[in-house]
């Protein structure tokens, strides 16, 4: 089954994708975005998914391989596309 971005909206709204980020920052105590090192907190921290799951068919849901916490507006920039975490201090787009 190919994942659509319908069933990631629906993903985000779930109890348990709100049980995992909030354990996951709990956890971890993200301070800044891994892609511009602006300070993160509160609705300007997100947690996105390096491979995105419309690319990999909803693997990596729940991975915290997978998880890379990005400032709102990178994380839009990112979109749908894959970031290279070689060097996030100078992310690199692609897309697949």
């Amino acid at each position: 089954m190919s994942w659509t971005h319908k069933d990631s909206s629906e993903l985000y709204v779930s109890h348990r994708w709100k049980k995992f980020r909030s354990d996951y920052i709990k956890k971890n105590k993200p301070t800044s975005c891994e892609a511009c090192s602006k300070p993160v907190n509160g609705n300007d921290l997100t947690l996105d998914h390096s491979i995105p799951l419309t690319k990999s068919g909803g693997e990596g849901a729940f991975d915290i391989a997978n998880i890379v916490v990005l400032c709102r507006s990178c994380n839009s920039r990112k979109n749908n596309r894959l970031a290279l975490r070689t060097n996030y201090s100078n992310t690199r787009l692609v897309s697949l």
